[in-house]
C-alpha cells in the first residue's frame, strides 16, 4: 500500500478506476483506535472494492475536540489505521470537514458513523453524480448487568482513563513530572468561586463556570502563579454523590479551563461531613499543609480565595493571605467572625490586589 498524502492517494484512485474498482471513502480522528473503529472500517470495506480513510491531523483534532485531544500523535494514528488489512489507503488531512477530500477523490461511496445523519453531512453535497452516502452503526458493548448498550467511544475511553487518574490523585496533564519547584500559589475554593454555587453539585450538565474566571486565571498564570483547589465536599460523606461523580465533575472543569490555557496543579478535597470532626475539612488547615509539602506551594507568596467565612478562617489558620469574593455565598454564611485581607466583587477584580500584595 503506497499512500500517506492526499495527492498520492488521488493517483491510486486513478489507477483503481481504470480497473473499474468502486471506491469507498471515510474519515475520522481514530484517536485511540478501538474495537468500534475496527468493526466500522471492516463493514465499510464490504461496500466497495477499495477503502480510503482520511485521518484528521493533530491540529484539526484540537480544533474539533479541544483539550486533551489528540492523545495519540497523528503519525501513530495513521500507522495504526494503515495496518488494518481492510484499509487500502490512508492519509492525513488538516481541514475540519471533508469538502476538499471529496472534491479531490470523488468516491463512489461516502461512509460515516451512525452518530451522523445524511442531513448533517454538509460535505455530501460535493459528491459526484451517482455517488451515495452510507451510515454505519458503530459496535456497542453491554455492561456487566446487560441492562443497556453503550457505544464504544474514544472519548468515553479517554474520560475513563482521566477519571481513574484523578481518583489516584494525579491530574491529566500531558507534561512529564518535573522536580518540585516552590511557586507562588493561588488557592481556590471551588463552588461559589470557580463555578456557580449549586447545593451538592455533581453533574457536569449542571456546571456553570463564572465567565470572569477565565481572564482572571489567565492573568494570574502569566504572573507566575500555580493554582490549587481546596474544597469541602460533604455530599460524598452524606451519600448524595460518589467520589467518582466528584472526579468526573472536576474533569469537566479542567476541560473548560484547559481550553483557555489554564492548568490546575492539584485538587485537595475533604469528603467528610461536619459530624465527623475531621482535620481536613475547612476551616482546618490540613489540606493546605499537604499542599505546602507536596505541591510546592510557597507559603509566603500564597493567597486563598473563597466565598465563605470558613474559607477566610482556613486561610488564617494556614498562615496565608485571604480574599473574600462576593460570588457564591459572598461571606454571608456567618460561621466565623473573621475578616479577609480584602473583599472583591469577582475573581477578576482580585487580580490587581494579588499582584501588588502577594507577589
Amino acid at each position: 500500500m503506497s499512500d500517506s498524502t492526499r495527492a498520492k492517494v488521488l493517483e491510486l484512485c486513478g489507477l483503481w478506476r481504470r480497473g473499474s474498482k468502486r471506491i469507498a471513502f471515510s474519515s475520522g480522528a481514530f484517536d485511540i483506535l478501538h474495537a468500534g473503529h475496527v468493526s466500522y472500517l471492516e463493514q465499510a470495506k464490504k461496500l466497495a472494492d477499495k477503502l480510503v480513510v482520511a485521518i484528521n491531523s493533530d491540529a484539526s483534532v484540537r480544533r474539533l475536540k479541544g483539550w486533551p485531544r489528540p492523545i495519540i500523535p497523528e503519525q501513530q494514528r495513521l500507522q495504526l489505521v494503515r495496518s488494518l488489512r481492510f484499509v487500502d489507503a490512508a492519509y492525513l488531512f488538516d481541514e475540519e470537514n471533508n469538502k476538499e477530500n471529496i472534491l479531490a477523490l470523488k468516491p463512489d461511496i461516502y461512509i460515516k458513523a451512525a452518530d451522523y445523519s445524511p442531513q448533517k453531512l454538509g460535505s455530501a453535497k460535493f459528491l459526484p453524480l451517482g455517488a451515495k452516502v452510507v451510515i454505519i452503526r458503530l459496535q456497542t458493548e453491554k455492561n456487566a448487568k446487560k441492562t443497556h448498550e453503550q457505544k464504544i467511544s474514544s472519548s468515553a475511553i479517554i474520560d475513563k482513563i482521566l477519571v481513574s487518574s484523578l481518583r489516584q490523585g494525579h491530574l491529566p496533564l500531558c507534561e512529564a513530572e518535573k522536580e518540585m519547584q516552590f511557586l507562588p500559589t493561588v488557592f481556590l475554593d471551588r463552588d461559589g468561586v470557580i463555578n456557580k454555587e449549586i447545593d451538592y453539585l455533581h453533574k457536569a450538565e449542571d456546571l456553570v463556570i463564572y465567565p470572569e474566571v477565565f481572564p482572571a486565571l489567565q492573568k494570574l498564570r502569566d504572573l507566575g502563579f500555580q493554582f490549587i483547589i481546596i474544597t469541602n465536599q460533604p455530599g460524598i460523606g452524606l451519600g448524595y454523590f460518589t467520589k467518582e461523580d466528584f472526579f468526573r465533575l472536576n474533569l469537566a472543569i479542567f476541560k473548560q479551563l484547559q481550553e483557555h490555557g489554564i492548568h490546575m496543579a492539584r485538587v485537595y478535597y475533604c469528603p467528610h461531613t461536619l459530624a465527623e470532626s475531621c482535620q481536613c475539612r475547612k476551616p482546618g488547615s490540613l489540606l493546605f499543609k499537604r499542599a505546602f509539602n507536596e505541591a510546592g506551594a510557597l507559603r509566603a507568596k500564597s493567597v486563598f480565595i473563597g466565598d465563605r467565612t470558613s474559607d477566610i478562617e482556613a486561610a488564617k489558620r494556614a498562615g496565608i493571605k485571604s480574599i473574600l469574593v462576593k460570588t457564591g455565598k459572598a461571606g454571608k454564611d456567618g460561621a466565623f467572625k473573621v475578616l479577609p485581607d480584602v473583599t472583591c466583587n469577582t475573581l477578576l477584580e482580585a487580580v490587581p490586589w494579588i499582584e501588588n500584595e502577594v507577589l
